[in-house]
């Protein structure tokens, strides 16, 4: 039988230690597997696999439709993961990262050893929500495709949600803007259809039941998504919610240091507990 292409494009944060524990990361809409690789030099005690998300970096763009569906992605990445010989690994997601993340722990359990979610969100809870969400994205689905990258790249810095990122040093706002501008119009579009928020299921009533350590990372400048990692908290029944002072959605952005070093901290904890 002839083996099955690679869906994503991927790379080893180091090269591939088979003693040490896996990190399994995942980065958010217009990101790429790049956006981890500062907290990866942190930390050499355990492998980091960096995965650009479908329509993102160098993974696959022009698809079929359905390929981007939510749960389809969610399904992919757990066989990819596993094609690569990973039974068991750690979990790394960042807002859309993060959704995905939430899916795939909810879906494959057995296969996470710790779920770590930087501002995510288990979805919409009613369908009427969902349904306009999905016309909201699909609306901005149309301007990507119509106006290009750099227009949408230009409207999208401005939201409130990276507001706190404008105090970061110049160097790094210019990374991030290249990050996001080295992006495709069709890959953009088709995420935002088949991945977005108003996509997702409605996780909400799945957190009981997931028992696996839970590590639930927000900004205190992100208050929406601080309220969101509160009642995760609450309906996790292993969960830890941490709030980063000063900073918003992208913490390991905007205090890369802090995060690293409750990354390990974590780890460490996680590990005692699951043994």
């Amino acid at each position: 039988m002839k083996k099955k292409e690679h869906t994503f494009a991927y790379e080893w944060a180091r090269p591939y230690q088979s003693q040490l524990p896996t990190i399994v990361c995942l980065h958010g809409f217009t990101g790429t597997r790049h956006t981890f690789q500062s907290i990866a030099d942190q930390l050499s005690t355990v492998n980091w696999l960096l995965i650009d998300c479908l329509g993102h970096g160098e993974s696959p763009i022009a698809i079929k439709s359905e390929a981007y569906q939510f749960e389809n992605v969610v399904t992919e990445l757990a066989h990819f993961v596993q094609q690569l010989g990973l039974q068991t690994y750690h979990l790394l997601g960042y807002s859309m990262g993060a959704r995905l993340a939430l899916g795939w722990a909810t879906v494959y359990p057995e296969r996470i050893q710790t779920l770590s979610l930087e501002s995510g969100s288990p979805g919409l809870a009613t369908q009427i929500e969902r349904q306009k969400r999905r016309e909201k994205d699909a609306r901005l689905a149309q301007k990507i495709e119509q106006e290009g990258v750099r227009s949408f790249v230009t409207d999208w810095e401005k939201l409130p949600l990276f507001a706190s990122q404008s105090k970061l040093p110049t160097q790094v706002q210019l990374t991030v803007r290249h990050e996001r501008l080295s992006q495709q119009a069709t890959g953009l579009a088709n995420s935002l259809r088949g991945m977005g928020t108003g996509s997702q299921p409605n996780y909400w009533p799945q957190l009981a039941q997931f028992t696996r350590p839970v590590a639930i990372l927000v900004g205190a400048l992100d208050t929406k998504f601080v309220a969101i990692g509160q009642q995760m908290h609450q309906l996790f029944p292993n969960s830890t919610l941490t709030v980063f002072s000063g900073v918003g959605h992208c913490i390991h952005l905007e205090t890369p240091q802090l995060f690293g070093a409750f990354f390990e901290q974590w780890l460490g904890q996680a590990k005692e507990k699951v043994e």
